[in-house]
Formats: C-alpha cells, sequence, structure tokens
C-alpha cells in the first residue's frame, strides 16, 4: 500500500512522472482500500475539492472518518468543516458508506487459507530404497 501511496503523490506533484490527478487519485484508491492512512486522507481531500476525481463531500466524509477514527486530527478538523456543509441525511450515509469501507478493508486484510484443489490429482512420487 505504501508504494501505492507513493504513486499517488508521484502524480499529484508530477514528481518523476507528469502531473495527473485522475491516476493519482486511483493510486490513492488502491492505497486506500488496503487501510494506508495517508492515502484514505488525501483521497477524501480529492473528493471533497473534485480533484482527478467528480467532487463527492459524502465519499470525502467517510474517507476522512477513517483517518479520523484513527487518531488523526486534522481529519477531524476536516469532518467538523464537512459537517457545516453537509445535511444530517448525508452524514449519515456517509457514516455508513465509512462502515462499508472499514468492513471491505478488513476482509481484504485478513489472511486467505489455503484451499486445496479437489481436481489436483498428482501423486507423490515413489521413494526407492
Amino acid at each position: 500500500a505504501g508504494a501505492q501511496y507513493n504513486l499517488g503523490i508521484s502524480y499529484a506533484t508530477g514528481r518523476g512522472v507528469g502531473r495527473d490527478d485522475e491516476k493519482a487519485v486511483y493510486w490513492y484508491q488502491k492505497a486506500a482500500e488496503q487501510g494506508y492512512a495517508g492515502a484514505q486522507y488525501n483521497l477524501g481531500v480529492r473528493y471533497y475539492k473534485g480533484e482527478g476525481i467528480e467532487k463527492d463531500n459524502v465519499k470525502a466524509y467517510a474517507w476522512m472518518h477513517l483517518v479520523a477514527l484513527q487518531g488523526n486530527n486534522t481529519a477531524r478538523k476536516f469532518i467538523s468543516i464537512l459537517n457545516s456543509e453537509m445535511s444530517e441525511g448525508q452524514i449519515e450515509q456517509a457514516r455508513k458508506l465509512a462502515l462499508d469501507y472499514q468492513q471491505e478493508i478488513d476482509g481484504k486484510k485478513e489472511s486467505p487459507e489455503k484451499i486445496e484443489d479437489p481436481e489436483d490429482k498428482s501423486e507423490t512420487p515413489p521413494t526407492t530404497g
């Protein structure tokens, strides 16, 4: 996730690559979906400003909410701004969306169990001796 976040920063700033807000959002999204707080914050800002993606205060709030829950005071201040710009219904929708995002992130963090292929017919080679 860290490498994806760094790619987002590179595209956002034009450092080492051509500046491209849409690609920055793409890479922030990839890292944010893995629980990377910096990417979640930057993605929230992008949704708020409409940079590289359509402006959407509900999604901005949802991502900022996740960052704020991790103790980020800047995200908490950002949520205060959003609270003053959004209706109660939008805030409720954003909190539900944040919960959905968190559940998706938690699901991706679970280590996959090894599943044996029922079609695997390989046999152990015979031992000689």
